[in-house]
């Protein structure tokens, strides 16, 4: 089971965000999710991202949608000036129905190095700004301070998911496959969309169907 490498900029960021939100010592990242996530990127997502999406407990179905609403958004547009967003986008930092901001970075082959840009979608500009893991902190999760020095970073570690987690029953969702568990919650990917719930609504699919109040 290969260990995420976090960069030295991202690491002290991402450790106050674990502390933060309480999270575990070690999590467990479905290395086939993270696979078909950048099939359809075409894209490596870096590990410093790998590591936000662990600690927050997030899909990365969240950037596939993200980053094809916003390139589904410049095709349908008028401009004869079209932007070109040749970055994958990882959260939205500013939610306004006017100016929607996004976090991305560069498309990119590798994994140790991520350069995170802070995206407008209306007027983007002539390029976008750079961005930190530190901004991110403070923006999404208005976190102040600096990260204290016995923040210590989760373990956290690309595998397969073992074959008794892999697929998972819920009484209204049907049969869907677990992308990550985190914080008592669960990601699972149904057939008709991904979603976070408790884990208590949810049983292994040999064990039958959950419980029909479940929700």
């Amino acid at each position: 089971m290969p260990t995420l490498s976090i960069s030295p900029s991202a690491r002290p960021w991402l450790s106050l965000l674990a502390k933060h939100r309480v999270a575990p010592p070690s999590i467990t990242v479905d290395m086939r999710a993270l696979a078909d996530a950048e099939d359809a990127l075409r894209s490596v997502i870096p590990d410093d991202v790998v590591a936000l999406l662990a600690i927050e407990g997030r899909s990365f179905v969240a950037l596939v949608d993200l980053t094809q609403f916003i390139r589904a958004f410049y095709a349908s547009g008028s401009q004869v000036n079209r932007p070109i967003f040749a970055h994958v986008a990882f959260a939205v930092t500013n939610d306004s129905a006017d100016e929607p901001v996004y976090a991305a970075f560069a498309k990119t082959k590798q994994r140790d190095h991520a350069e995170l840009v802070e995206w407008t979608l209306v007027k983007p500009g002539p390029g976008a700004a750079p961005y930190s893991f530190e901004r991110y902190v403070r923006d999404v999760h208005h976190i102040e301070g600096a990260p204290p020095l016995d923040a210590a970073l989760p373990e956290i570690t690309v595998a397969m998911p073992s074959r008794a987690e892999e697929l998972v029953v819920h009484a209204k969702f049907g049969t869907g496959r677990v992308t990550s568990r985190h914080d008592g919650k669960v990601t699972v990917a149904f057939a008709d969309a991904t979603r976070t719930l408790a884990e208590a609504f949810v049983k292994p699919a040999s064990s039958g169907a959950g419980d029909p109040d479940a929700g």
